[in-house]
């Protein structure tokens, strides 16, 4: 099974980059962006399509990273209420200390 999703993403990623060869073929005229007032240097079409995807590409990496960041000072913090609540109740001898959740 995982050999079939590994050749699965091999093929989606050929297709895609026989997708932005053929974009970048068809769209290889000079633009220049104007944003407000700010002319940008005249690029070709394709290689402002990819900079912008590069750029939602790494945006889109960097809030995932927040989110990952995030959840793992909250496992720690979980670990250290699970490993306060294991011991009270040993304590009382309720229940047995286990290890760690990761």
């Amino acid at each position: 099974m995982k050999g079939l999703k590994n050749i699965i993403s091999l093929l989606l990623v050929v297709v895609l980059l026989i997708g932005g060869l053929i974009i970048g073929i068809d769209n290889n005229s000079i633009q220049t962006l104007t944003i407000l007032d700010w002319n940008t240097p005249a690029l070709p079409l394709y290689q402002w399509l990819f900079i912008f995807l590069a750029f939602g590409f790494v945006l889109g990496l960097l809030f995932t990273f927040k989110t990952i960041v995030t959840l793992q000072f909250r496992i720690a913090n979980l670990n250290k209420q699970l490993k306060v609540k294991t011991s009270e109740a040993a304590m009382l001898g309720n229940v047995q200390p286990e290890s760690e959740v990761k």
